[in-house]
């Protein structure tokens, strides 16, 4: 073995042998023939260091939108700076719903049952949240103050 650009390299190895990092030539496979230069160079990847997201900070972020709707925020007549946290805690959310999506994080949400009914219902009573603001705004239409 050598040590080729921070990877060790071997030359006919099973690749499950190597250490992960590692580079191999004509690597060995038990079920798998390569022709040609499909079989010439294989490469062992280092784990994915696990991202595990927090469910229960997407549920507080829900629970802090359903406390700052539009019926809280109308109580102080400052929709600007109460309705739904003047969208501070939306673009929380986004972003974190954003991160759902990166590989591992999405592998962890498809491969846990658990989590993904707990998805389902935050994606529940955010609708019912929509619901119920749509048909405030509806209510509202014309009444509100232009904004200054």
């Amino acid at each position: 073995t050598a040590l080729f650009l921070n990877a060790n390299v071997y030359f006919g190895r099973y690749v499950a042998r190597v250490p992960e990092g590692s580079v191999v030539f004509f690597p060995c496979r038990q079920t798998i023939f390569g022709c040609g230069i499909a079989g010439i160079v294989a490469f062992k990847n280092k784990p994915a260091k696990s991202n595990d997201f927090n469910l229960e900070l997407l549920e507080g972020m829900a629970r802090q939108i359903e406390a700052s709707s539009r019926q809280s925020a109308g109580q102080n007549d400052r929709w600007n700076d109460h309705f739904l946290d003047g969208g501070a805690t939306i673009e929380k959310l986004w972003q974190s719903t954003l991160a759902i999506k990166a590989e591992a994080q999405f592998f962890s949400v498809f491969s846990d049952e658990n989590a993904q009914k707990q998805i389902e219902r935050l994606a529940d009573r955010l609708a019912a949240v929509i619901e119920t603001e749509t048909g405030l705004l509806a209510e509202q239409m014309g009444c509100l103050a232009a904004k200054k």
